[in-house]
């Protein structure tokens, strides 16, 4: 009677071990198949957000065409005081020309006057002497390295590019700001809220509305990330208009721009025969020695095997 249930017991306990184990099988294969689910989700939202990425696009309208001289610049000098004397002056007797199809690149130390150039030529500021002639059908359009302080950072993207853009309607501007890899909450935020590379994209968004024939682009990747640095020269690399930059980035320079100004202070402002890295070699060979030099002594001093040989 004894062995009898004890056999009863266990084919209990065994069906009862089978039972939880069939359900622990169940309970695993059901988190396998959750986790695979999950991980197909990442790495669709990955996907996704790669196909967002790729969708940022830099497009400039195509301006129609001007006859040149666009731009004539002619004996043209400068000084903020009117009545400083021409040793003190930032430019003088400067002569240029600017077209459709000029790529130009101000180059040159920093406070040497490349910004002041760029006001000059677009009207911003007067020569002191000499004249700068622009075609009367001319539309210039500017992107400022403190172009944070023409945006009222209470209102939101839609509403600066409409304010500037009175005849496109809201739906135009938020496809003209999704061109420039913007999402819709960036619409609709305050610009304060915006980061400094997303404030560049609204700036350029307005540009390209404006159907501008030349563009003035000061640091305009200064709060870029590479991404839309790519697509910021892909873009100008399409336009077909004039395009002025002063920049520090090589490689920006290199892949729009065929022509440099060189602007060191001198008052003068040259056309530079040759490429950004031939003039780039040409400061390097220029440097006094002493200043490799000295960055090889402080090498050395801050080299701990120095001390050892």
């Amino acid at each position: 009677m004894f062995e009898k249930t004890l056999a009863t017991s266990n084919r209990t306990d065994e069906k009862s071990r089978m039972k939880q184990e069939k359900k622990l099988d169940q309970i695993q294969k059901a988190q396998t198949t959750k986790a695979k689910d999950t991980k197909k989700k990442i790495q669709a939202q990955g996907i996704l957000e790669k196909q967002k990425k790729s969708k940022i696009k830099f497009r400039f309208n195509n301006p129609g065409k001007i006859n040149p001289p666009v731009i004539k610049i002619s004996e043209v000098s400068f000084a903020f005081d009117k009545n400083a004397p021409e040793e003190e002056y930032i430019f003088k007797d400067v002569d240029q020309y600017i077209d459709l199809d000029s790529k130009i690149a101000i180059v040159g130390p920093n406070g040497a006057g490349k910004s002041t150039l760029v006001n000059l030529i677009t009207g911003d500021l007067e020569p002191t002497k000499g004249e700068i002639m622009r075609n009367r059908k001319l539309n210039i359009m500017k992107f400022a390295q403190h172009f944070m302080d023409e945006l009222k950072l209470s209102e939101n993207a839609i509403a600066y590019i409409t304010k500037n853009h009175p005849g496109i309607t809201q739906q135009e501007a938020r496809t003209a700001l999704g061109f420039f890899g913007l999402s819709g909450k960036t619409h609709t935020n305050p610009i304060s809220l915006l980061s400094g590379g997303q404030k560049s994209r609204v700036m350029f968004a307005n540009i390209s509305l404006s159907n501008a024939d030349i563009m003035f682009l000061d640091e305009p990747t200064n709060h870029l990330d590479i991404q839309s640095v790519n697509a910021l020269i892909e873009g100008l690399k399409a336009f077909t208009g004039g395009i002025v930059i002063i920049s520090h980035d090589q490689r920006l320079i290199t892949n729009v721009c065929n022509e440099l100004w060189i602007v060191e202070g001198d008052q003068k402002v040259k056309r530079y025969e040759g490429t950004f890295e031939e003039y780039r070699q040409e400061l390097i060979d220029a440097m006094d020695d002493s200043i490799f030099e000295a960055l090889g002594e402080n090498e050395t001093t801050a080299d701990p095997s120095s001390s050892r040989k």
